[in-house]
């Protein structure tokens, strides 16, 4: 059965840390948001970074998958 359209896919969340809270990993697997942006406090290096998008992608069904974006200046 699809995911149905939540009115927070239109959204973009934010959260402190190199690992994906379980909080955000909920809505992500709920399909309530539709995106994550990370910021210099989520990047730890290219392999946190590896992982922690992987993890991010993997906590999404497949039927509402999620942008991530990087705010980098």
């Amino acid at each position: 059965m699809p995911t149905p359209w939540q009115p927070g896919r239109l959204l973009f969340v934010g959260f402190e840390g190199t690992r994906l809270p379980a909080h955000v990993e909920a809505w992500l697997a709920a399909g309530r948001v539709g995106g994550v942006v990370l910021f210099s406090r989520n990047v730890a290096g290219p392999g946190s970074l590896r992982r922690l998008v992987t993890a991010i992608h993997r906590a999404c069904p497949d039927d509402a998958p999620v942008l991530v974006a990087v705010d980098q200046e």
